[in-house]
Order: structure tokens, then sequence, then C-alpha cells
């Protein structure tokens, strides 16, 4: 039971990564654009490397790590692009007012705005487009991260 449990908290953990995220990539960076790009994929390590290096110390095969990573970072891009559609359809986002809930009962074309930003924003131009980085990003850095742990042994 444990170790299915740790699998839910590595996707508890993306997930709320996510979430964060969501609002970090907001915040506007002083300095020059190298370090700006470096502030915006860099954080993506935060929860990776904790995930990594946990699986590495319980399992002895490289893969596990691996499929942490991609699980962590896959939970991360799903969370982010469902939470900016909460914020357009519950929260009222201020550059999108016509998206929100309490428009459909006013503009007629409410569901059809409404599935095709689902359709266009957070599926294809949002879940499908980082989820192949989640993946390969994830998977490798997961068991790049293992294998450091494994030497440092």
């Amino acid at each position: 039971m444990v170790g299915r449990r740790r699998w839910w908290i590595y996707l508890l953990i993306g997930s709320l990564f996510g979430i964060v995220d969501f609002y970090f990539q907001t915040l506007q960076w002083p300095g020059p654009p190298l370090v700006r790009v470096a502030l915006v994929f860099g954080i993506w390590l935060l929860p990776l490397i904790p995930v990594a290096v946990n699986e590495a110390r319980l399992s002895q095969r490289l893969w596990r790590p691996s499929v942490a990573g991609i699980l962590t970072w896959s939970a991360a891009v799903v969370a982010y692009y469902f939470y900016l559609l909460l914020q357009l359809v519950l929260i009222r986002h201020p550059t999108r007012p016509e998206m929100h809930i309490s428009s459909a009962g006013r503009d007629p074309y409410y569901l059809d705005n409404l599935v095709s930003v689902f359709v266009g924003e957070v599926l294809i131009s949002g879940i499908a487009e980082w989820l192949g980085v989640a993946i390969i990003g994830g998977g490798i850095l997961g068991r790049l991260i293992a294998s450091a742990c494994h030497r440092a042994r």
C-alpha cells in the first residue's frame, strides 16, 4: 500500500505545482532575458528533484524515477491548463470576462465559445503541446537525477 501511495503523492505534487506555476509565470522578473528564461523553466526542477531523489532512494531501478518524473510533470501540465479553464469560467479572468459563467445566460454562443477555448487553448495548444515536453523532459531528468543519486551512494 505504501508503494502505491507515493505515486498518488507524486501526482498531487505535480498538480499543486501546476497551479502554483500558473501564477509564477505571470510574474515579471528583472534582469537579462537568459536569467528570466532560466527562472521560467528552472522552476520546473522544484517538484522533480525531490520526487526523483525519493524514488531513487526507494528503488534500485533507474526507470522508476524516470516514470515518477513523467507522472509529476504531466500532472503539472494538466493541472496548469485545467486551472486556466477554471480561471476563465469560475473566477472571471480579467482578460476574458466573456468566458465567465455569468455570461452563459446572456450570450447565445457561450457554450460554443467555451468548447472552442477548451479544445483549442486547453487541450490542443496547452496540454497536447506541453505533454510531450513533460514526458520526454520528466523522463530524462528523472533518470539523470536517479543516476546521480545512485553514484553518490
